[in-house]
């Protein structure tokens, strides 16, 4: 009886010391793509090349006129592999600042429309 006493010590102190070690995952820090102020036309897609090959396509189209006029911008990554990364539409008003988040990447820019 004495011998198992001291294996049942032994084997707790193990899994408290192997079990205890938490890895933290590692978090990727997304990259950053901040475009100012881009002026738009409707429906004229608007391309910026990115690090590594990549092109942000992004297509506004315009919603609406004057002081309420809504910019609807439909954004994809153009991949170096042919592939294509998409997000779900933004609807912002003109002049205002957004954020877009295409995969690994964040787009930064102000909406501006040309006459």
């Amino acid at each position: 009886m004495k011998y198992h006493t001291w294996l049942i010590i032994a084997a707790m102190v193990v899994v408290t010391f192997t079990g205890c070690s938490k890895h933290s995952p590692s978090a990727t820090t997304p990259k950053v793509a901040d475009l100012g102020v881009v002026e738009f036309s409707d429906k004229t897609p608007f391309r910026h090349d990115l690090d590594g090959g990549r092109v942000c396509v992004i297509t506004p189209t315009m919603i609406g006129s004057g002081s309420t006029r809504q910019v609807m911008l439909a954004t994809t990554i153009e991949q170096p592999d042919s592939t294509k990364l998409a997000c779900p539409k933004v609807v912002a008003f003109a002049g205002s600042p957004v954020e877009i988040r295409v995969g690994d990447t964040d787009i930064h820019l102000t909406i501006g429309v040309k006459p």
